[in-house]
């Protein structure tokens, strides 16, 4: 019996075997605390990226407060992280599924307090629970691993050399994310910094994820809305100005790495969730 499970669960965790590859590269970039429809009332990420992209409509955050969601995010469950205070997470994560498919990747932190390794501190405007990959002990322990954590100047050589990492994850400084500020602060931010890219030929094969972290719903209060927040994909590989209603998590973006590269699910929280549907 215990063998029959065994085999159960190793099969669930085997990547599919026929990926569908409608993307070469994966950029997402996470925002910070707003409400689905508080975004949605904002020009510029309320009507002007829909109709670019692929608006999410019913896509929302895993739990509160922040951290939890980043590692859930890149790691199939919040890992036991239940607060914003510094994480040591000793499990599995994107690093390690992306490279066991040979899949390079690169987190962008905008304000890191050096060019590139693992900084495990605050400092000005950078916070490192906004950085989830720092939190991986396989990471933070491991100088090559560590390496691939930059500050966000380093995305311009990287695009200038025509190199990008397969998976891009993009972090700005607490102030341009809307932590601090508001969405009409967030938003004129990303689009002096997105119109460039969508523009940039590097990023043709490029899917662009576009979300928050989380609703503006403190620690401890009812969440009414169930944590909806706004989630935009941008790119050759969805219909411009189209919707879907599915129902999504922040585990649909580890689904999404599994139907299109065939990455293995952690199937933890994440299992059962829906990839996008790119159309």
């Amino acid at each position: 019996m215990i063998t029959i499970v065994l085999l159960a669960l190793s099969a669930l965790a085997a990547p599919v075997a026929n990926p569908l590859n409608k993307f070469k590269n994966y950029f997402v970039i996470v925002f910070e605390n707003q409400n689905y429809d508080t975004v949605l009332n904002n020009a510029y990420m309320g009507k002007v990226l829909p109709s670019k992209g692929r608006l999410l409509t019913n896509y929302h955050g895993v739990t509160h407060p922040s951290q939890p969601n980043y590692i859930a995010m890149t790691s199939g469950s919040p890992k036991g992280v239940f607060l914003d205070f510094h994480a040591n997470v000793d499990k599995r994560n994107l690093a390690d599924n992306l490279e066991d498919i040979g899949k390079t990747w690169k987190t962008y932190q905008q304000d890191y307090p050096q060019d590139q390794g693992c900084f495990l501190s605050d400092q000005g405007d950078y916070y490192r629970k906004h950085n989830p990959f720092v939190s991986y002990v396989n990471v933070h322990n491991n100088p090559n691993r560590c390496a691939n954590i930059v500050n966000a100047k380093f995305l311009d050589q990287d695009i200038a050399n025509k190199k990008l990492p397969d998976y891009m994850f993009y972090t700005p400084n607490i102030k341009n994310d809307g932590h601090n500020t508001d969405i009409d602060y967030a938003s004129n931010w990303l689009q002096g910094f997105l119109e460039p890219l969508l523009e940039n030929p590097v990023f043709d094969d490029t899917l662009f994820v576009i979300t928050f972290d989380e609703s503006n719903a403190a620690l401890g209060v009812i969440d009414f809305k169930g944590n909806h927040i706004y989630t935009l994909l941008l790119g050759k590989s969805v219909t411009p100005g189209s919707q879907d209603s599915t129902y999504y998590t922040h585990y649909s973006q580890i689904a999404t790495l599994n139907e299109q590269w065939g990455m293995s699910m952690f199937n933890l929280d994440d299992y059962g969730a829906a990839g996008f549907d790119l159309q």
